[in-house]
């Protein structure tokens, strides 16, 4: 089958069980986290789960199917609460970008195994899965470039110079970089929690490009 920009993704076979699917998932998500893609055998993922090389291949036909499949669905995830976030937020450009920034910091805490192996790895993909992802990848700092444009557009967002000029697209790429960080440091405590370090960021990130900073 394929996915939504019609490169074939692989699935589970007639009949297959999707919970064994699921096992292997999740075994190469924690080595994929671990040790990286690269260095993770189809030996070990069989291991962790305690399957046979006969069986992973029953449900995924390589081990660049499954890093294609983890971070096709880390890219999923990351659009649909995003967009949700955008549809849910006042129409002004400083309400969508904060809460943006707050879904996307948010998946970052929530998913930090996948969001690490979607953001280190998927360079290893086939060339024309790894194009697939860049065209997403370029998409989702679309969205947030076009929200700091349209602040700047309506003066509620003042960018800092650098050469005597703006550049809404590297300020873009320094806030989602920042976010995407995230995943390498958080653990939750009782003091900060997900939602609250979220919240911190998103304002702390918008503060710093409106007017009044």
């Amino acid at each position: 089958m394929t996915d939504a920009e019609g490169v074939a993704v692989a699935g589970p076979s007639e009949g297959a069980s999707s919970a064994t699917a699921g096992r292997i998932r999740a075994s190469a998500v924690r080595l994929f986290y671990e040790q990286g893609f690269q260095a993770t055998t189809v030996r070990q993922i069989v291991a962790a789960c305690e399957l046979t090389p006969g069986s992973l291949y029953n449900h995924f036909p390589s081990k660049d199917d499954i890093l294609y499949v983890i971070i096709k669905d880390s890219h999923d995830r990351i659009d649909s609460v995003i967009s949700a976030s955008i549809a849910a937020a006042k129409p002004d450009p400083q309400s969508q970008l904060m809460a943006t920034l707050h879904a996307f910091v948010l998946y970052h805490t929530q998913f930090p195994m996948e969001a690490r192996i979607t953001n280190r790895d998927y360079g290893a993909l086939p060339a024309i899965r790894r194009e697939a992802i860049v065209k997403r990848r370029r998409h989702t700092r679309g969205l947030i470039e076009d929200l700091v444009c349209a602040g700047v557009e309506q003066h509620v967002f003042q960018l800092p110079e650098v050469g005597g000029r703006t550049n809404p697209r590297l300020v873009t790429m320094a806030l989602m970089g920042m976010v995407m960080m995230v995943a390498e440091w958080f653990r939750p405590d009782r003091a900060w929690t997900a939602d609250a370090l979220s919240d911190l960021l998103s304002k702390l990130t918008v503060a710093a490009i409106s007017p009044d900073r």
